[in-house]
């Protein structure tokens, strides 16, 4: 679930840089244009694109239109620095999980440790009887074959 929120904050971050790109791109050719340069090709196209307004008419690339557009790049900076803001506070706690997590790791490597050299309890009176004891008695029975054999031969 967490990466899938990466992933999704991380195209709306993409997004953002990409429309920010767009409307400063859109008001420096505007601005440009009213001062007396000629547009590029695929500024002319990306004005033409954005100037229909919803009824349908066409607006006039003027001053009037040059503030429309930097309002439009303000609240285009505005969102971005809301969804980077978004990203940073999920890379936080992404990170705050991941600390958690490794000393949880720990925690549950130091009690596996702690059950692995616990002692048993004696069958009849449930004392508890320290693994050594057994390692002790394994190690001589290991060596008294060979012994044994070494003997028998």
């Amino acid at each position: 679930e967490a990466s899938e929120k990466e992933v999704s904050v991380a195209h709306r971050v993409e997004v953002a840089m990409d429309e920010v790109s767009k409307r400063s791109r859109m008001a420096d050719a505007l601005r440009g244009f009213i001062q007396g340069r000629e547009l590029a090709d695929g500024d002319a196209e990306l004005l033409q694109e954005d100037c229909e307004t919803e009824d349908g008419e066409v607006r006039a690339l003027d001053a009037a239109y040059l503030e429309y557009l930097v309002g439009r790049l303000r609240d285009a900076k505005a969102n971005l620095q809301r969804v980077q803001a978004e990203e940073r506070k999920l890379q936080g706690r992404a990170s705050d999980c991941s600390r958690r997590l490794e000393a949880l790791e720990a925690q549950l490597a130091m009690a596996a440790s702690a059950r692995a050299n616990a002692g048993l309890p004696c069958p009849v009176c449930r004392t508890p009887i320290e693994r050594q004891f057994f390692q002790a008695v394994e190690q001589p029975n290991a060596a008294a074959p060979s012994a044994s054999v070494t003997s028998v031969s």
